[in-house]
């Protein structure tokens, strides 16, 4: 059977101690746990001490304590690049572009971009943070809309999608009501889901004739 290479559990590395103790050789200990031989070579590469108390020794604690420490510092795949910071900070700040638009945006023009609870998200620890790389963009959350207040899950009250200003449709006048003159149109937007498509939907309101206009 072909064995895949992983990454060790901590567990493992104790059974690695434990057999290494025992006297076993790397392919017996390989067979043993359930892993390439070359996984446990690479383990003793770099986790074995080289200077110190335990030069030359394998010790789990210290093994596990290393492997969490050099996963710690590498350097991680950042999805919200500088690039998309810059760009989504230029749509805010100069067309007064909604996070909403911006993830729209990325996603029309084929670029991977993030989602908007991620770049809402990104502009409030901005906000808080005084870390030098995110002090180009503390004022970011100036230029979001809805009384500049961060959107939360679960809040009934929230108004991100609204029209300011608008008119109730009870307050229509009753002439169009009554369906007798032409250019009374009804206009509605449908969503899908995750955002993914939207549809539009206007119908004259005499003639009840329907357009359609999907994306």
């Amino acid at each position: 059977m072909k064995k895949k290479f992983k990454q060790l559990s901590q567990e493992q590395r104790y059974q690695i101690g434990a057999l290494l103790e025992a006297g076993k050789k790397k392919y017996e200990i390989a067979d043993i746990i359930g892993v390439h031989k070359c996984t446990i070579g690479r383990e003793l590469k770099r986790n074995v001490g080289k200077r110190g108390q335990f030069a030359g020794e394998y010790v789990p604690r210290l093994a596990q304590n290393r492997t969490a420490h050099r996963h710690k510092a590498k350097n991680k795949f950042v999805k919200l690049t500088d690039t998309l910071k810059k760009q989504a900070a230029g749509w805010l700040r100069k067309e007064q572009f909604s996070p909403e638009l911006i993830a729209v945006e990325w996603k029309f023009m084929g670029i991977e971009g993030v989602s908007l609870e991620c770049i809402y998200q990104w502009i409030w620890d901005c906000k808080k943070s005084n870390r030098k790389e995110n002090l180009p963009y503390k004022d970011l959350y100036l230029y979001l809309r809805h009384g500049r207040r961060r959107f939360k899950r679960g809040n009934y009250k929230n108004t991100r999608g609204t029209i300011q200003n608008r008119v109730s449709i009870e307050n229509r006048p009753d002439v169009v009501d009554n369906r007798e003159r032409l250019g009374d149109v009804e206009v509605d937007l449908m969503m899908g889901k995750d955002h993914g498509s939207a549809l539009l939907v206007m119908t004259e309101r005499s003639t009840d004739q329907t357009i359609l206009l999907g994306s």
